[in-house]
C-alpha cells in the first residue's frame, strides 16, 4: 500500500543532448504484492526540455524464488463421500463412521486378490523431477489379523507401467486396534500417462 518513486538509471547531469542517443542501464526489483507498477522516463531539468526515447528492453536477470512447498491433495472423506477414490479389483469401497480419526473414514471391503485397493488418480497434479512427502494413515477392520500395509503407486512413465513401493508398513505392522501413519517419498522422471496412488495389504 506504500507509493514510491525508486530511480533505476539516472544519467550524468547534463548528461543527454540532441547530438547523440545516450543509453541508460539499471536494474530494479521489489518485494511484497504490487498493485501499481509504472516504468517511466523523465527529465527533472527547470527547463522542461522534449525528448525522445526508443528501444526499451526489460529482462529479467535474477528469477523469483520458488513458491513455499505446498499440499498438492488432502483426503480425509469428511464430506462423507469418497473423494475420488475407487476400488482397483474387486475392491469395494464406502465411508463409514465405525472407525475414523475425526468423524469418516474410508473401508475396503470384498477384496480377493492382494492387489484390490483404494487408489486414487493423481495424474496431471504430479510433476517429473519434483519430490512429493506422501503419508497414510491406516488401521485394520475389527477382527482382522496383523498384516502388512502398502502405500504404492502405479504410475506409467515414458510408456513404461510400474508399481514402486512408497510406504511399506512392517510386516504385520498394522492392526485393527489403532491408527498407523504410513510415510514415504515419491518422485519420477519422464512423462506421466498413469498415476494411481493406492494402498494395499
Amino acid at each position: 500500500g506504500v507509493e514510491d518513486y525508486p530511480w533505476i538509471a539516472p544519467s550524468d547531469p547534463d548528461g543527454v543532448t540532441d547530438a547523440a542517443w545516450v543509453t541508460l542501464h539499471g536494474s530494479y526489483s521489489f518485494t511484497g504484492e504490487a498493485t501499481k507498477m509504472h516504468l517511466y522516463v523523465e527529465s527533472p531539468d527547470a527547463e522542461y526540455v522534449d525528448y525522445y526515447i526508443d528501444e526499451i528492453t526489460v529482462v529479467e536477470t535474477i528469477p523469483p524464488p520458488p513458491p513455499p512447498a505446498g499440499i498438492i491433495a488432502e483426503y480425509d472423506f469428511e464430506d462423507n463421500t469418497t473423494q475420488g477414490w475407487f476400488g482397483r479389483g474387486a475392491a469395494l469401497l464406502a465411508v463409514t463412521t465405525t472407525e475414523a480419526i475425526d468423524t469418516y473414514s474410508l473401508l475396503t471391503t470384498g477384496r480377493s486378490a492382494g492387489w484390490h485397493s483404494p487408489a486414487v488418480d493423481l495424474l496431471g497434479q504430479l510433476e517429473s523431477g519434483a519430490t512429493y512427502e506422501i503419508t497414510v494413515s491406516v488401521r485394520l477392520a475389527a477382527g482382522e489379523p496383523a498384516s502388512q500395509v502398502i502405500v504404492a503407486m502405479n504410475h506409467t512413465i515414458d510408456g513404461v507401467e510400474d508399481y514402486p513401493w512408497i510406504a511399506p508398513s512392517d510386516p504385520d505392522g498394522v492392526t485393527d486396534a489403532a491408527w498407523v501413519t504410513l510415510h514415504g517419498s515419491y518422485s519420477f522422471t519422464g512423462e506421466a500417462t498413469k498415476m494411481h496412488l493406492y494402498v494395499e495389504s
